[in-house]
């Protein structure tokens, strides 16, 4: 588990790799449980754990989606369909982890020390190209930044070599901190300089990917995060902080060139993407193009629809992406998984607020994330990135466990 977590900061190669670790113990685990459980059951008593997450039917209807679409949608090569089956493996995924999260306890300080660590290490190196251009023990390009003057600077891309795919990942963690954050003054057993420390290098590094997407996203799910907690005080803090960004954006050019430039080259594609994307669900309203073709049918609809354009890509949204791609039932399907995770991360904060201030934490940085995934989805196909995924899914499943006992506690205090 250790290894994956290290993995979900800097290598997609590594997250499949220790995943397929993880199942291979989840399922031997489960094997033996089911074993010792059948020597006390009586005769006819299901005796294995547990299995259901509470949402199998939505996460399976979307990979049922999936599947029928890969056998039916015709011009799909054999290649095509194996690998639009194959993208449903999130799902199994899932399951592995909060059975994982369910059938163990994990020492809160211990596991708090080792996430903080390792994010304050990859934060660090990653903020660090900023002024280097260049990412420890990494080797991949970077946009510079137009600031003017003699000095150079670069949009941090982190491991992931992305500046968008970094700062859409880093968003989800991010919320997780600003949660453990508020709830600090009532968790036995955190260390609290370092937490801080995280958040604000973390923030840093956000920043610095000068992602505008992200910046709106993560902006929004603060406030309605404040407005969850604070009520009265939150448009205040709000003011405040829409008052810091008004004055970075006036003081700083390259802050001030990233917002003003809202209508650029790259934002014209994404409109062409949209249009492409649409005419696709109309022409497929049922199964799609199907999941992830979306990039090889663009440059035939931008023909179709007179779109002087060679940019084709993933659709720069993920509810068109998942729209053309499964058509309208696959949309529903993800919709409602979804949702489901939002109103639970509300529910598992607002339950364990005055009792269990860590699982409290947890559904409120999770309600933040989930906000802070899907607007930054509005103009980027985030759950498509399997970086990104792979977070969600670990987090996911952190949740859903913590749903129905603490997961994460403070042994021997």
């Amino acid at each position: 588990m250790a290894m994956y977590v290290v993995a979900l900061s800097i290598s997609i190669a590594g997250m499949e790799i220790f995943a397929g670790f993880l199942l291979i113990y989840a399922l031997t685990h489960y094997a033996y449980q089911c074993a010792n459980r059948r020597k006390e059951a009586k005769k006819g008593e299901w005796s294995c754990p547990q299995l259901s997450i509470g949402i199998d039917g939505y996460v399976f209807g979307f990979w049922g989606i999936l599947v029928l679409g890969a056998i039916f949608i015709p011009d799909l090569q054999m290649p095509d369909r194996i690998y639009i089956i194959g993208e449903g493996r999130w799902i199994i995924l899932l399951y592995v982890l909060v059975y994982i999260f369910r059938s163990h306890q994990f020492d809160f300080r211990t596991s708090s020390l080792f996430v903080l660590g390792l994010y304050l290490l990859v934060s660090l190196l990653s903020a660090s190209e900023f002024f280097t251009g260049l990412v420890p023990l990494k080797n991949s390009t970077v946009d510079l930044l137009d600031i003017g003057g003699h000095f150079s600077a670069y949009r941090v891309s982190g491991y992931f070599g992305n500046s968008m795919t970094y700062a859409h990942n880093i968003g989800l963690w991010f919320s997780l901190f600003l949660s453990f954050v508020l709830f600090s003054r009532k968790i036995l057993k955190i260390n609290k300089v370092l937490l801080y420390v995280v958040f604000v290098v973390t923030s840093m590094a956000l920043f610095l990917t000068f992602t505008r997407g992200v910046w709106l996203s993560v902006g929004v799910a603060v406030s309605i995060m404040l407005l969850v907690v604070y009520r009265k005080r939150a448009f205040y803090f709000i003011g405040s902080g829409a008052f810091i960004v008004l004055v970075l954006a006036l003081t700083l050019p390259m802050i001030k060139s990233r917002l003003t430039h809202i209508m650029d080259e790259s934002n014209q594609g994404r409109i062409n993407l949209w249009k492409a994307n649409v005419a696709m669900f109309l022409d497929h309203p049922f199964l799609g193009v199907g999941y992830r073709q979306n990039a090889k049918n663009t440059l035939k609809y931008y023909d179709k629809l007179n779109i002087d354009s060679d940019f084709a890509s993933h659709a720069h949204n993920n509810y068109l992406q998942v729209l053309a791609g499964t058509g309208i039932f696959g949309l529903i399907f993800y919709l409602i998984f979804n949702g489901v995770l939002i109103y639970w991360a509300y529910r598992v904060y607002r339950e364990n607020k005055d009792t269990d201030p860590i699982t409290a934490a947890i559904g409120l940085g999770l309600f933040m994330a989930y906000i802070h995934l899907h607007i930054g989805g509005l103009s980027e196909a985030n759950f498509q990135d399997g970086e990104i995924s792979h977070s969600f899914v670990f987090l996911s499943a952190l949740l859903i466990a913590s749903k129905d006992r603490p997961v994460l506690i403070n042994k021997n205090s």
